[in-house]
């Protein structure tokens, strides 16, 4: 009897951190943004899953420089229901401009990693002939982790 109360007590305890964590990551993002993901994506809860990855594509955001404004702009990896989302969101005057970078199945999201790749990086131009650039700012780096990932880079207005 003693055993199960104890092992009840160490579930409750594990659940009680794993919500709390999950509430202290999502307060980390600037109000706004909080904001915006529950009007346009209720229920959403943040997702660093990426199956058979490195700790570092295993993100559910990632904070840099995407536009190259010297503003801190954030990309974030949800679930929501059935489906998984790569967002990032630009610094525009203290609100923040949506970019949807990826829409997957949760299966999909689950097999998919969260980095990024810093200003003056390389990063592949030409994936068959490998020619290599240099990152203009910071960029996502969203994939099947390290071996099958692309940067999402903002050109123009827009993320290529």
């Amino acid at each position: 009897m003693k055993t199960a109360k104890f092992l009840l007590t160490c579930l409750l305890v594990t659940f009680s951190f794993a919500a709390y964590a999950k509430s202290v990551n999502a307060q980390a993002l600037p109000a706004r943004i909080r904001s915006y993901l529950n009007t346009n994506y209720s229920g959403w809860a943040l997702n660093s899953v990426a199956n058979n990855c490195y700790p570092k594509f295993k993100r559910a955001v990632v904070i840099g420089d995407f536009d190259g404004d010297k503003k801190r702009e954030y990309v974030v990896k949800i679930a929501q229901g059935q489906r998984g989302y790569f967002i990032a969101l630009l610094d525009r005057r203290g609100d923040y401009e949506a970019h949807v970078l990826e829409s997957l199945s949760i299966a999909e999201m689950k097999r998919t990693g969260l980095s990024i790749s810093r200003r003056g990086e390389k990063y592949i131009v030409d994936y068959d002939n490998q020619i290599y650039g240099r990152l203009s700012n910071d960029a996502p780096l969203i994939g099947t982790c390290e071996s099958h990932a692309w940067n999402r880079i903002y050109r123009n207005g827009r993320f290529q």
